[in-house]
């Protein structure tokens, strides 16, 4: 996206990149590294002067020369970052250590691709806040693309596949964004050459006037320009017709001289830079906006939308924030836990559950976090159903419930471990919260019901059904249990 840029990260030119083997890294040449980091500083330069925090990148990676390339190992989202898993082999590890400089500077980590999928940075482009185009080549696969769309699916997030060409083959770096900047909402920077047809005809039904870059200019680099704000730019110098081309449509260019850091090793200032913050942009036209989450409302607005009439928020909005207020709560218990632990006067009774309660600690604040996210999916997923009746908007409209009530259930459990092991002066609220927690899986895992119920015979609902029996069992288990403590008798499952 283009809003204002107020926070991004940068990594340094370090020794793995000063000696980094050109043929094994696929570099037209050994950069030097006294050069590179006199370059570097002058980009960071730019960028605090464009008033733009910068925060520095610094945790020691020898032998991944790539690492200054900090867009890829990671998407940040309105909710945290997700970490990816890198095409480029060569580059696997950089996503750990870039998601532990995030979580550093307050970022919160939102989830991470597994096993065989892969996924890059540069291949991923936000259209808007609820539509990622992903770019599907040789450095992210099928596998990359259905994990983020798992992922992101409880912010609401639509992944639009884009088939890449294969140009220079395996080796060489070509990804989405070698080919496209987005500059403003309605405007952007391509290489048409390489632009799949279907990309570019959803880029003309959006609205989006298109700036092209002349055939000369796409080796150095010419469509990989950063937005600062609408409007505002960065690009490599030594692309004087599109520069020309972006002030004709109103911009204003800055450049920097990357002779080393960029042109040696195809990367270009989206590659060099990972924003952390976008302030949302003053003057954009309502329509344009994202909407508000129900969440960045005030409590009593809020309540007003529920009792709205409206079809949305419904069921599922509802029971998903009931959990996420209860998983806030569990947090709170798992944290005053800790803190009795760590007291000379009461470590003697929790020091041995200390280190459980961190686990726990962590556990529920990041199903508190999705559950967040979920208020939002829900109600957009129902909203799509309700305007265009298919069976594919009934499965998305289905498997939120199910994710809800998925994490309702497991905060349930961390619930009943905290009641039997926590601070014990925390006990009511441990009770309170998994109460609740257990009402809103109750509510999303019925709602879930009634859906596959309107499913009928599709093929996809059969082990919906078969979960959403197991989570309502898991439930009244639990329910059994924590009533048992308060009322001092084990009530039947």
């Amino acid at each position: 996206m283009v809003a204002p840029l107020r926070r991004v990260l940068v990594r340094r030119p370090d020794e793995a990149f000063g000696d980094a083997d050109p043929a094994r890294w696929h570099y037209t040449d050994r950069p030097d590294l006294t050069e590179a980091r006199r370059e570097h500083d002058a980009l960071v330069d730019l960028l605090r002067g464009a008033g733009i925090e910068v925060i520095e990148h610094p945790e020691p990676q020898p032998d991944r020369a790539d690492a200054i390339y900090v867009f890829d190992p990671v998407l940040i989202t309105d909710r945290g970052a997700v970490l990816l898993r890198m095409g480029k082999t060569l580059r696997r590890g950089e996503e750990e250590v870039l998601g532990r400089r995030l979580q550093e500077v307050g970022v919160p980590i939102l989830g991470a691709l597994q096993g065989e999928a892969t996924a890059e940075g540069g291949d991923l482009l936000w259209l808007d806040r609820h539509t990622l185009a992903a770019g599907q080549g040789f450095r992210t696969n099928a596998e990359g693309l259905r994990q983020l769309r798992e992922i992101l699916a409880p912010l609401g997030v639509e992944v639009v596949p884009v088939e890449l060409p294969y140009f220079g083959g395996p080796e060489a770096c070509l990804h989405l964004l070698s080919l496209i900047s987005l500059v403003d909402h309605d405007l952007a920077v391509v290489y048409p050459p390489l632009l799949p047809v279907p990309f570019w005809r959803l880029l003309r039904e959006r609205g989006c006037r298109l700036v092209e870059v002349p055939e000369e200019e796409f080796p150095t680099q010419g469509p990989n320009v950063l937005a600062l704000a609408p409007r505002k730019v960065l690009m490599l110098e030594g692309n004087p017709v599109t520069r020309r081309r972006l002030e004709e449509a109103g911009c204003e260019v800055l450049t920097y001289r990357g002779r080393e850091i960029s042109l040696k090793a195809e990367g270009g200032p989206t590659c060099l830079t990972r924003p952390v913050w976008r302030e949302e942009a003053a003057g954009v036209e309502e329509t344009a906006r994202p909407a508000p989450s129900f969440l960045d409302r005030m409590a009593g607005d809020l309540l007003d939308l529920f009792a709205a009439g409206r079809n949305t928020p419904g069921a599922g909005s509802a029971a998903a924030l009931t959990g996420a207020l209860a998983g806030s709560v569990l947090a709170t218990v798992a944290r005053h836990t800790i803190q009795a632990a760590k007291s000379a006067k009461r470590a003697e009774v929790y020091a041995p559950f200390r280190e459980r309660a961190e686990v726990l600690l962590e556990e529920a604040r990041d199903r508190s976090r999705h559950l967040r996210s979920a208020v939002d999916a829900d109600a957009a997923a129902f909203d799509r159903f309700w305007k265009d009746r298919t069976d594919q908007t009934l499965q998305r409209a289905t498997e939120i419930p199910i994710e809800i009530a998925r994490h309702c259930t497991a905060l349930a459990e961390i619930g009943i471990e905290l009641y039997d092991h926590g601070f014990r002066n925390a006990q009511g609220e441990a009770a309170a919260a998994t109460l609740s927690v257990i009402a809103a899986g109750e509510a999303a895992a019925h709602a879930a019901r009634l859906n596959l119920k309107f499913a009928g015979t599709a093929a996809w609902a059969e082990g919906g059904t078969d979960e959403v029996r197991d989570l309502q069992r898991r439930l009244r288990a639990t329910r059994g249990l924590v009533e048992g403590r308060i009322y001092g008798e084990e009530t039947p499952a």
